[in-house]
């Protein structure tokens, strides 16, 4: 989580679509700032869906030799 990343591709790395993503911010009342997604954002998104681990372990996965 080390990059701005736009929001369709940190919802597909979350196995969701754009939709589902947008739709639980608003469920969880979480507002975010328009734009690329900040890794301090991604960080609070992430803990409020509850998977805060699951980032660190993808990367952990996916990291380049």
């Amino acid at each position: 989580m080390k990059q701005f990343k736009p929001r369709f591709q940190f919802a597909e790395e979350l196995g969701m679509s754009y939709a589902t993503f947008r739709r639980r911010l608003i469920e969880l009342g979480i507002e975010i700032p328009s734009g690329l997604l900040s890794p301090k954002t991604q960080k609070i998104v992430l803990d409020a869906f509850g998977c805060g681990d699951f980032q660190t372990i993808k990367n952990a996965e996916f990291q380049p030799d």
